[in-house]
């Protein structure tokens, strides 16, 4: 009788302990969690962040893989190259037709300049990007340059007659207000450095230039371009080129599905041609470079209204991470 009660405990711990080591042992691909986003934002945000613990620190960590992409692998050096070489092709095709006063216009930020050492350094670090840090980063002058961008820059310089004008959203002075352009300063010393002819306060025309009250919106400094506020010459562009999507087209919907849904009707500007186009009617033609690290496509991810917040600015790191992990497939 004995032996039979020890037996029956003996079984009753093996099964406990079988139990236990299933639940603890980590999913296969096939058996993945689908998390769902409506449990999630259920939760009180306070007792989230109370039983799970995700600090700034965690989520700057998910961005080694593509730091180290952009820093070390050939294949981004390849799709840098591809990118540039695709926007001279184009570009020559373009200069034999006959089009009044060309213009292209360029993005900076991971399209001219490589930022990666920037955001490199947060890894490990409670640190995340500010207003404050960006505009130290920008005034040391430190950016290198994205591959293949100086070479095509100087050769639209020095063969073609087609203006380039560099438009980003860092800011000429922060804030506005303030009578100093040292930002803008700083941004030409840096592309100079870089080896970049005929670059002048003109032709670089940064957040706060052609605003419109508190509308500091690129296109409205695309626009300056168009219609000759910006260097007293009217323009037509041909070519667009950046590493975001809002680069191309602000008033994109900042939703996953909008987002492709924009690339897919413009698929022919993003260099699905055939040989007999007119490529007038596809003007600007755009050109984008590969980002891996930030942009418009990370803010895509998060959907604020989920957790009951406005922005994502709002949002904890932890309800971020979750989201990010929301947006994955594994079908």
């Amino acid at each position: 009788m004995k032996i039979t009660k020890i037996l029956d405990t003996t079984i009753i711990c093996l099964l406990f302990s079988i139990c236990s080591l299933i639940l603890a042992y980590p999913l296969t691909a096939s058996a993945a969690p689908n998390i769902s986003l409506e449990k999630v934002s259920a939760l009180n945000p306070q007792t989230t962040e109370s039983t799970q613990s995700f600090s700034q620190r965690d989520l700057n960590q998910e961005s080694i893989l593509a730091l180290d992409w952009v820093q070390t692998s050939a294949e981004y050096r390849a799709s840098a190259y591809q990118s540039y070489s695709f926007a001279r092709l184009i570009l020559d095709r373009l200069l034999a037709i006959s089009i009044d006063h060309p213009a292209i216009v360029l993005d900076l930020d991971e399209t001219v300049f490589d930022n990666s050492p920037y955001y490199a350094a947060m890894v490990g670090t409670e640190l995340k990007n500010t207003t404050q840090s960006w505009n130290q980063w920008v005034k040391a002058k430190k950016a290198k340059a994205v591959p293949g961008a100086i070479e095509f820059i100087n050769y639209v310089n020095r063969a073609t007659n087609v203006k380039l004008f560099f438009i980003s959203n860092r800011y000429e002075k922060y804030p506005c207000q303030r009578n100093s352009q040292d930002l803008e300063i700083a941004t030409i010393d840096n592309l100079k450095q870089l080896g970049v002819a005929n670059v002048t306060d003109e032709n670089v025309i940064l957040r706060c230039e052609f605003a419109n009250g508190d509308n500091l919106s690129k296109q409205l400094r695309i626009d300056a371009v168009i219609d000759g506020r910006a260097d007293g010459e009217k323009h037509n562009v041909i070519l667009a080129i950046g590493d975001n999507l809002l680069d191309f087209a602000e008033d994109v919907d900042l939703t996953l599905e909008a987002r492709k849904e924009f690339v897919d009707n413009n698929a022919s500007r993003f260099g699905q041609l055939n040989s007999n186009q007119d490529l007038r009617s596809l003007l600007p033609i755009f050109i984008i470079l590969p980002n891996p690290i930030y942009g418009s496509w990370e803010s895509a991810l998060y959907q604020a209204k989920e957790f009951e917040r406005n922005n994502s600015d709002e949002l904890t790191t932890i309800q971020k991470n979750l989201q990010r992990l929301n947006a994955l497939s594994i079908e």
